[in-house]
C-alpha cells in the first residue's frame, strides 16, 4: 500500500478557498493540524485515505467559512463524527458517507447547521437516536425549509425522529398520485 504524507506547508497558503485531498487508498498518518490555518478555505474534499493516526484534527472546525465538506471512502476504524462539526454553521453541503467503520452517534452539535441543504450521512456504522430533523425546519416566520437531501440509508442502528410537519406533507404528496 502507497504511505503518503501531507505536507505541513500546506497550512501556508493563505488564500486557498478549495482544497481536495483525494488518493487510490493511500496510508496517511493523519491530515496536518494546520489546515485550520486555511481560513478563507470554503470547501474541503477528503477522499479515499487509509488513517493510521487521529484521522481529522480539529482544527477543521474552525474554518468558518467553509460551506461545503465532504470526507468519503475514507477508513475510521473506531472514530465518531466529531462534536466540532457544529461549529460549522456556514455549510451547506455535508458529506460524511462511505467511511468503514465510522461508528456511534450523530452528535447533537450537528443541530447548529441551520443552513444545510445536502447531508449525506450513508453506509457508515451510525448508531443511536439524538438526531432530531426539528433542528432544520424553519421557525414560524421562515419561509424555507432548508434540508433538500438527507441520506442515512445504510448504517447499524440509526433512529431520525421526523417531525410531524414532515410527516404532513409526505403524506399529503403520497394521496395526490
Amino acid at each position: 500500500m502507497l504511505r503518503l504524507t501531507i505536507p505541513y506547508q500546506i497550512g501556508t497558503l493563505a488564500y486557498l478557498t478549495d482544497l481536495e485531498l483525494s488518493t487510490c487508498y493511500a496510508s496517511v498518518q493523519q491530515i496536518p493540524s494546520v489546515i485550520g490555518n486555511l481560513t478563507k478555505l470554503t470547501s474541503l474534499t477528503i477522499i479515499a485515505f487509509k488513517f493510521s493516526g487521529r484521522p481529522i484534527p480539529f482544527q477543521i472546525g474552525n474554518l468558518a467559512n467553509l460551506r461545503e465538506l465532504s470526507i468519503q471512502g475514507c477508513d475510521f476504524s473506531g472514530y465518531q463524527i466529531p462534536s466540532w462539526i457544529g461549529n460549522l454553521t456556514k455549510l451547506i453541503s455535508l458529506d460524511i458517507s462511505d467511511n468503514n467503520y465510522l461508528s456511534g452517534p450523530i452528535p447533537s452539535t450537528i443541530e447548529n447547521l441551520i443552513q444545510i441543504e445536502w447531508l449525506w450521512l450513508s453506509r457508515n456504522n451510525l448508531t443511536g437516536e439524538t438526531f432530531n430533523l426539528n433542528c432544520f425546519l424553519p421557525s414560524s416566520n421562515a419561509l424555507k425549509i432548508y434540508l433538500y437531501v438527507l441520506s442515512i440509508m445504510k448504517n447499524v442502528s440509526l433512529i431520525i425522529h421526523i417531525p410531524m410537519i414532515l410527516k404532513f406533507f409526505t403524506q399529503k404528496n403520497d394521496t395526490k398520485n
